[in-house]
């Protein structure tokens, strides 16, 4: 793991000393794939630990957007539940939506 402050290298230098084949998760790719503000980050992982969303599999997934919104993002399969997300949120009318919409 590198940490450090924004244009301090670590983007570039994980590239030269990455092996081929071994997955690299980038902090900044998950806040641009959610939309996400920086302080927005933080308050997602204890919602994400608490609903199992970590999976071991590739595939994104997202409650909201944003607080604000009215629908929820999920595969297609559906593994987010109605109930499930106006018990987690409060949203009563929310409805679902495909994910990359």
């Amino acid at each position: 793991m590198f940490a450090g402050p924004n244009g301090s290298g670590k983007s570039t230098f994980t590239e030269i000393l990455r092996p081929k084949g071994i997955p690299y998760i980038n902090a900044d790719d998950i806040q641009r794939a959610l939309g996400c503000e920086n302080l927005e980050v933080p308050k997602l992982v204890p919602v994400c630990d608490m609903c199992h969303i970590y999976d071991n599999s590739d595939m994104a997934y997202r409650i909201f957007k944003k607080r604000k919104d009215l629908c929820w993002y999920s595969p297609p399969e559906g593994f987010w539940l109605k109930k499930d997300i106006s018990a987690l949120t409060g949203i009563k009318n929310a409805r679902r939506a495909a994910l990359n919409k």
